[in-house]
Formats: structure tokens, sequence, C-alpha cells
């Protein structure tokens, strides 16, 4: 049976986190360590490194965020969007794209603390991949890599029968990028790698492989957009004291107030994460426009795995909740005035 264990929260506790920081100086506090695919995923013996991002990832969220931009901010001269955690760029990308038609108004500002990450955002190339089918003598372990792919039709046109809502988001992203006749730089296997796959096909277990892609980002479509390295807790110096209209932070509030169980290999909430969360609501309060919006991941609730702490605080700071998501618990929050 698994039991869930909670620490003490306490507003006043400050307990140094164990994260890895990436490209951040040492702090007293936890900080958000970078997007999901700056970490080893090690499931099923695999020592495979994966991105957690991908184009059109939260489609009924974003649908609505963008429903409520073109309701509450049309008739604003500039209209500017905060991407937080924006790992490549590719969720940046998907608000650029259904909202085309406010292309002339919308200003983006994507940021990560991972610079590499930034790095390649800037680029405007971006890695698809698809997996290759499994032998059938071949036990497959691939299974945590299908959900992260499923944008993989939008590049490759062996996906079988496209769904409506699929081939209008594939016109729509054949207006911005096209696909690049370059093989893509993968980063080379270590020989330690390379022996542990090895190892893993002659026990006949079958490590993930991929089919890559590039795409390339027409320049003409990025010219709102921007990346910059920067901390989710650090909103004073990404706005500059300029309020915006909308942010996000998809899927990545884990990484700020939660630690790894290393005995079971699960993750709880730290100690101090009502005191990060609390100072979090308000920076989100004080850089957020009027009915401006802070936009969390469908899936936010279960990864902090906690029922009331976004809730409780939100609201505290004077937040709404303004929708529910499947797994019923609001995921986007409107500034009240």
């Amino acid at each position: 049976m698994n039991i869930r264990t909670y620490p003490i929260i306490d507003k006043n506790v400050n307990v140094k986190t164990n994260y890895r920081k990436i490209n951040q100086p040492n702090r007293d506090e936890v900080t958000f360590s970078g997007h999901f695919g700056a970490e080893a995923y090690d499931k099923n013996l695999l020592g495979y490194v994966i991105k957690e991002t991908g184009f059109f990832r939260d489609l009924e969220t974003k649908n609505f965020v963008c429903d409520y931009i073109k309701k509450t901010f049309a008739n604003k001269d500039k209209i500017k969007i905060l991407i937080g955690g924006c790992s490549t760029g590719e969720e940046l990308h998907t608000y650029n794209m259904l909202l085309k038609d406010l292309s002339k108004k919308t200003e983006y500002i994507g940021f990560d603390v991972d610079a590499e990450s930034i790095k390649q955002a800037k680029s405007n190339i971006f890695l698809m991949q698809k997996l290759k089918p499994v032998p059938n003598e071949y036990v497959d372990v691939s299974s945590q890599y299908k959900r992260t792919l499923q944008d993989s039709f939008l590049a490759f046109e062996d996906q079988g029968v496209l769904t409506d809502k699929q081939r209008k988001l594939k016109e729509l992203f054949d207006e911005y990028f096209i696909i690049s006749g370059d093989k893509p730089k993968l980063a080379k296997k270590s020989l330690a790698l390379k022996i542990h796959l090895w190892f893993l096909k002659w026990v006949k277990i079958y490590p993930p492989e991929f089919e890559n892609k590039n795409v390339i980002l027409n320049d003409e479509k990025a010219k709102n957009c921007k990346f910059v390295v920067g901390d989710m807790q650090d909103l004073d110096a990404i706005t500059k004291g300029e309020p915006v209209d909308v942010i996000t932070f998809t899927n990545a509030l884990y990484h700020l107030l939660t630690e790894h169980v290393k005995y079971n290999n699960t993750r709880r909430l730290h100690a101090n994460a009502y005191r990060v969360f609390d100072e979090l609501a308000a920076k989100l309060k004080k850089n957020l426009s009027p009915s401006g919006i802070f936009v969390l991941g469908e899936e936010e609730k279960l990864q902090l795995m906690d029922d009331e702490l976004v809730s409780t605080i939100m609201k505290q700071h004077g937040f709404i909740p303004l929708n529910k998501t499947k797994l019923h618990d609001a995921n986007v929050w409107q500034k009240v005035v």
C-alpha cells in the first residue's frame, strides 16, 4: 500500500533544498530546477533524457485561455503574455499560432532557468520525434514517452488517419513551420550507455528508439516572440515593472514546491512550499494587469499531490478560479481588481 506523507507546512520555516540548481546562484530557498528535459529519466532502467513539452499540449486549457484573451483584452493596443518554464519554446509558439489573428498586438516573452533550452528556443529550430515500432519478440517499455510525443503527427506523414482536430492543427502548424532537410544533430551516446542499451536488448527489453526531424519556424512568425533566461521567483526582473496580461507556468510548479524522496522514488511537498507559493502569488498579483490571468497545467494538482495548497493561497491573494480541469480543480486564475 502506498501512503502519501506530507511535511508540516509552516510559512516561517526555511529549509535548504537539495534541488540541483541550473545556471542559478546558491540560495537558501526552493528554486525551480529547470524543465523536465533537464532531468535524467531513469524509469524502467533507462538512462534517457526527455523533454516534457510539446506543441498544442493541454489544448483544452489553451483554447480556454485564448478565448478569454480575445474577449477581455481585444481593445488593448498591446497584449503581453509571459510563458514561464518555457523549455525550448513549443508552448509559446502554440499560443502564437492559436492567437494568430492578434499577432499584430500580442507580445510574448518565454523564460526558463536552463540557458541551453533558451538558446535552443532562440534558434527557431525544433526537434520533432516519433517512436519507432517495437519488434514483437521484445518487451515494450516506451509507454512513458508516447504521451510526451503526442505532437508527432505535425511533422510525420505516416501517422494514420488524422482526426478533424488534428488536421486543423496541422494546417495551422504548416503555416508557421517547414520540415528541414538537414539531419538533426543529437547528443552522442556514451560508451556506458551503448553497453547498457545493448544489454537491455540482450534480455529482450526494447529501449525507446526514435525517428527524428527538425522543423524550422518562419522568422516572420517570430517577430513578436522573445526568450530570456529567468526564474519564476524573479518576476519583477523579467517584467521590468511593466504589468503583463497572462502568465503561464505549465507543469513546472512541482519543481518549486516538492522534493524528491529517494528511498521510494516519489515526491512530496517541501517543508517551505506554503511560504514559497505565498510569495509567488504576491508577485503574480503585482505583475499582472487588471483582469490578468495565471495559468497552470491541467495536471498540476496531480504533480503537487495536494488538493488545497494552490487554491487556498490564490484565493487569499484575491484571485478567482475561472475553469476546471479533468482533475476537477481550476488551473486558470483571474486577478480581481
